[in-house]
């Protein structure tokens, strides 16, 4: 049997790797959706399925070694005979095979979900959890592509609320259980709290603030602040997320905003997530 060291870096290289490939995927799927609002140059399809192909390459490896690490023989050539003499083969590595409908957007990852199957027995791979920082990871890419949302659906901005129905929109697409709470959840003393949404798959809350031009970004930040220190009381969510949406991009740099909030001392489960539109 292999070190535990050696195991553990194995099972946190395989982890990593997955957990970096899903989320990448879905980035340039989120880009190739909203393309035309880019203003940079984004990967190319044919790039990214050269580096999706490359990586799950890579995932092979580390997979194989890791069974083997196992003493698992019977698994571990079950798993070689199955990939092997396929790996350079593009067409069978990125087959979207038999990928449920609904798993539509992750269908050139159906080879990955394949290799997953064979992790299914190790406790290092929770799959539920797993699938847990996947998706918060998504969450946190349409989240920061808040601006591009609002643009694609043409959303004329109001108030903050206005922001937030746009995005809770495309979110329910991801998160069918996603709440836009209108009743608080947060009890007080004297008053109760509530952030603008909810999503119980992931137990996360997030609320938004739009900031004017003119505003002062540090009033802003000082009213999450309240709001991180209140909202307590609901088990059912634990992360939190404060997407400050500005209306422009010309006025405040991203380094002087997160400067200011690591000024602030927010809880650990509190993220800052800037947003210029």
């Amino acid at each position: 049997m292999a070190e535990p060291l050696e195991t553990d870096y194995l099972a946190t290289q395989i982890r990593d790797r997955i957990s970096a490939l899903s989320s990448e995927y879905f980035k340039h799927t989120m880009q190739e959706e909203f393309e035309d609002l880019h203003d940079r140059d984004s990967t190319s399809k044919a790039e990214m399925m050269d580096w999706v192909h490359d990586t799950l390459k890579r995932i092979y490896v580390l997979i194989l070694a890791y069974l083997e690490t196992q003493r698992l023989p019977l698994l571990a050539e079950t798993f070689r005979n199955r990939y092997e003499n396929r790996l350079e083969d593009a067409g069978f590595m990125l087959d979207a095979g038999a990928m449920p409908f609904d798993e539509g957007r992750d269908s050139y990852l159906y080879r990955l979900r394949e290799f997953e199957d064979f992790l299914l027995a190790f406790r290092a791979f929770d799959i539920f959890r797993e699938e847990k920082r996947i998706s918060t990871n998504m969450l946190e890419s349409v989240l920061s592509n808040s601006h591009l949302i609002v643009k694609k659906t043409k959303t004329v901005i109001k108030t903050e609320t206005t922001v937030y129905k746009a995005i809770e929109w495309f979110l329910q697409m991801m998160y069918p259980e996603i709440i836009y709470s209108k009743a608080p959840l947060f009890p007080g003393k004297f008053k109760h709290y509530s952030a603008d949404l909810f999503i119980p798959e992931l137990q996360t809350a997030i609320e938004y603030k739009l900031v004017d031009p003119n505003d002062n970004p540090e009033d802003y930040i000082d009213q999450i602040k309240i709001d991180a220190v209140n909202y307590r009381g609901d088990d059912r969510y634990n992360l939190f997320y404060a997407v400050v949406y500005f209306r422009d991009n010309e006025t405040h740099k991203l380094e002087t905003l997160q400067s200011c909030w690591r000024s602030k001392h927010f809880p650990a489960n509190w993220k800052p997530i800037f947003v210029f539109g």
